[in-house]
Formats: structure tokens, sequence, C-alpha cells
């Protein structure tokens, strides 16, 4: 006879880089043993890695880029959910499993004590893997143990595939970059009146909201 599955109320499971911490890591490019180009972990989120090219990621094996990581918008929400709130947290990341102590230890430092079970490392450390169907899968499993989960994430595409995972609840942590291009898309005319001024004179459209934004606050 199977074991029947035990089905817990909900819980919250969180993305690591651009969610949790600013990671300080790039990815190095190479085409044909030369180097080409760095990318930010946002960057790289949406990416597509050329057929002769080369994806060297040390920093993001470099535990010690973590323990020094600044943190991020959703570090508050994981504060939140842990001081006030009785449900299992989970962290989800691309990063390699050879970092789960110090991901443990980030955590620890800040008051959190999880079960280090509880980081799940994809370990996609040469860029072949599609993370957010990867992630989806994952989800997937965790729904058939949890009725509800909170999903927090930085990219829009690992949220789309998220959402389609019944009983899971989505929150992009949106980073500057992102809201940058939220603006653009909602304001096009603005973007190609200014990619007509020339260089010196050019603003971006989401500057004068970012600078009307600060006003606000202050």
């Amino acid at each position: 006879m199977r074991a029947k599955t035990i089905i817990h109320h909900k819980c919250a499971i969180f993305d690591l880089d651009d969610t949790l911490i600013k990671s300080k890591g790039l990815v190095y490019a190479y085409e044909d043993g030369k180097f080409t180009k760095t990318l930010t972990p946002q960057e790289y989120s949406t990416y597509v890695k050329k057929a002769n090219e080369t994806l060297d990621f040390s920093d993001f094996r470099n535990g010690d880029l973590i323990l020094s990581a600044p943190k991020y918008r959703g570090w508050e929400i994981l504060e939140k959910i842990y001081f006030n709130e009785d449900i299992d947290i989970f962290i989800l990341t691309a990063r390699s499993p050879a970092l789960r102590p110090y991901i443990h230890q980030m955590l620890m430092n800040s008051e959190i004590n999880i079960d280090i079970n509880h980081i799940m490392t994809i370990g996609d450390d040469k860029g072949d893997i599609d993370i957010a169907t990867t992630k989806r899968k994952i989800l997937q499993e965790m729904a058939k143990k949890y009725e509800q989960i909170l999903f927090f994430d930085d990219d829009m595409q690992n949220i789309k595939l998220a959402s389609s995972v019944p009983g899971v609840k989505t929150k992009l942590i949106e980073t500057t970059n992102e809201l940058a291009n939220i603006i653009l898309s909602a304001r096009p005319r603005i973007f190609s009146d200014e990619r007509n001024r020339s260089s010196a004179n050019r603003t971006h459209p989401a500057t004068r909201v970012f600078q009307a934004l600060r006003i606000a606050v202050n």
C-alpha cells in the first residue's frame, strides 16, 4: 500500500538573487574562448545562450558573496512571514547545492532558522537549464504537499509559469529594471520621442517617474 501524502496548509517559497539579496555576482560570457560580456542575475534570467558560447558562473559558486550581499526587497516580506506566521518557508534558487550551507548561514545571521533541507537548489552551473520550467516542476511537486503556496520571485517568466500551478499564489519582486520596463511599455510614444533626441539631451522616461516617487516619499 502506498503511503498517503501528508497535506500541509500553506508554505512560502522565495527566490534568492534579486528577491532576498542583491547579488554582487556576475555571469561572464565567452565566445570561442574570448571574453565578450558580463551579465547580471536579472539579465541572465532572460538570456539566450549562443551555440558557440560558454558561461562562467564562478561568482555564483562563491559563498562569501552570498554572506556579504545586501538584503533586497523580498527580505522584509520573508521576515514578516517568518516572525509572524506559523508556516513552512523554503528557498528555491538556481545556484549550486554546494552553496546551501552559505545560504543557511546567511539566514541564521538574521535569526531566521529554517531547515537546511528547505533550501532547494537547481544547480545551473553551465547555463543549460530552463530555470522557469524547472521551478514550475518543483512547485507542482510542492503543490502535492501544501494546499496553498506563496511564491516570490523577481523574474516575470518564473512568475508566469508558477501562476499556472493550481494552489500557487505569486508575487513579483520588482527590480528597478523591471519597473523601468513597465513604464516604457506603458508610454511607448515617450520612449520613441526620447530616442529621437541627442544622447546629451535624452532623459529616460522612467527617470522622471522615479524622481516623482522620491519627491512623494520625501
